[in-house]
């Protein structure tokens, strides 16, 4: 049994032994004090890292600031 995540037009999808079990997740966020929305975006393609279980394809994921009042994050 295992795990697989998967990449989809931006959103993630989520398999459990092969099985679709989650669908389209965005990771999204919201600080209060700052009142800045953001969400964790794909950056650039997937690269491979070698694992205990096998090759793992790995994903770099980036705070992308929603409003435009700042970028800072």
């Amino acid at each position: 049994m295992s795990w697989k995540i998967k990449l989809n037009n931006g959103r993630i999808d989520a398999f459990y032994d092969d099985q679709l079990v989650l669908e389209g997740i965005e990771l999204r966020g919201y600080d209060q004090e700052d009142e800045i929305k953001f969400l964790l975006a794909p950056s650039g393609k997937p690269y491979p890292v070698a694992a205990h279980a096998g090759e793992q394809l790995v994903y770099i994921l980036k705070h992308r600031a929603q409003n435009t009042r700042t970028t800072a994050l």
